[in-house]
């Protein structure tokens, strides 16, 4: 698929970036749409958006099966975002995972003051990539709080220089079940911990947009923080000058466009699959 003329949708990235700059209160995204409708393009145009905008952008796919629980969550986003700007959080990472395998040795890195020290030439703490490890299933609670607290405070920091932009795609990955909605570790950690703290104002400048085939339910209380995105299925005259300005001079006929309008129903995926074959 031919990402640079695809096909532009102004309603949703002007929502998006009345979000990042303030112009709209709402900084909770839900962008719910079927199959082949674009969802994953937009949000890396969303992406390309926020960051001519300045922000910093972390973007999530839940259909590689990487974010199973809260710490791989805050790993990819951290390392996402700029891993420098999360040496706090590394170091707790650190201090808290896998302490069996070297019990003899008490040293490590020396905590960097805050983002202020991030720059050029500034590698960051280097994370062990270790998994926490307990003979006592109570401090598990503990220990995932304080890594939550840690990274929302360096979160904290970030955002008080630009906007973030956290993206999250293939969303109904996050669910344990197809027909009703069951929430994983790592849906759980996302809506109680990040968009309870964007909701409630402790979480400032953090825009979040939640895309996939089905979503977790919001009721009433999320109104105020939360806007919800479609997807409409593309006219005719948009299939039409998209494969016009993909062929170019080998332009189809009008009843060659309608025939792939109608085979396709507008549907973006369908129809930049198509193009691409013809090209």
């Amino acid at each position: 698929m031919n990402r640079a003329l695809w096909i532009d949708r102004p309603r949703q990235r002007a929502l998006l970036r009345q979000s990042l700059t303030g112009a709209n209160e709402r900084k909770i995204l839900a962008l719910c749409a079927g199959p082949g409708m674009g969802k994953s393009w937009l949000l890396r145009q969303f992406a390309d958006d926020a960051r001519a905008l300045g922000a910093f952008v972390s973007l999530t796919d839940f259909s590689d099966d990487r974010a199973c629980d809260a710490l791989a969550l805050v790993r990819q986003i951290r390392d996402a975002l700029g891993a420098p700007f999360f040496d706090a959080l590394t170091l707790i990472i650190n201090e808290v995972t896998a302490p069996r395998l070297a019990p003899n040795v008490r040293a490590r890195p020396r905590a960097p003051a805050q983002s202020s020290l991030v720059g050029a030439g500034h590698a960051g703490v280097k994370d062990n990539l270790f998994v926490v490890q307990t003979d006592n299933p109570r401090l598990l609670p503990a220990i995932e709080d304080r890594v939550t607290r840690a990274f929302f405070a360096c979160l904290e920091d970030m955002a008080a220089q630009a906007p973030v932009l956290l993206l999250f795609d293939s969303y109904e990955q996050a669910s344990l079940d197809r027909e009703r909605w069951l929430p994983t570790v790592a849906d759980r950690w996302i809506r109680q911990e990040l968009l309870r703290r964007i909701r409630n104002g402790k979480l400032r400048n953090t825009v979040v947009v939640l895309a996939g085939r089905q979503l977790p339910p919001f009721d009433a209380s999320w109104a105020s923080a939360l806007s919800t995105l479609t997807l409409e299925a593309l006219s005719h005259t948009e299939v039409a000058d998209y494969l016009g300005a993909l062929l170019g001079p080998e332009r189809l006929s009008d009843a060659e466009v309608q025939a792939i309008y109608a085979l396709t129903r507008g549907r973006p995926q369908l129809v930049g699959l198509i193009g691409d074959a013809l090209r």
